[in-house]
């Protein structure tokens, strides 16, 4: 997951990168709506989205049943 997103293979989502995924599958959202939803993913508060933040989130959600690999692969 975090591979598709991830354009420029920096090993991270960016707020661009992120926004975009945002755009393409909902409504439009504003620069300050976006980096609130961003917020609930980046743990450490630097403005990007690891691997590891993005299993966190979704194990949260998921009940504890997500993998790394379900998020990134090697």
């Amino acid at each position: 997951m975090l591979t598709e997103i991830d354009n420029n293979s920096d090993g991270v989502i960016s707020l661009e990168e992120f926004g975009a995924v945002i755009d393409a599958f909902g409504p439009a959202v504003g620069d300050g709506e976006l980096r609130e939803v961003l917020e609930l993913f980046d743990r450490d508060g630097d403005g990007k989205i690891t691997a590891d933040e993005l299993i966190e989130v979704f194990k949260s959600l998921g009940g504890g049943k997500v993998t790394g690999g379900m998020c990134w692969y090697d």
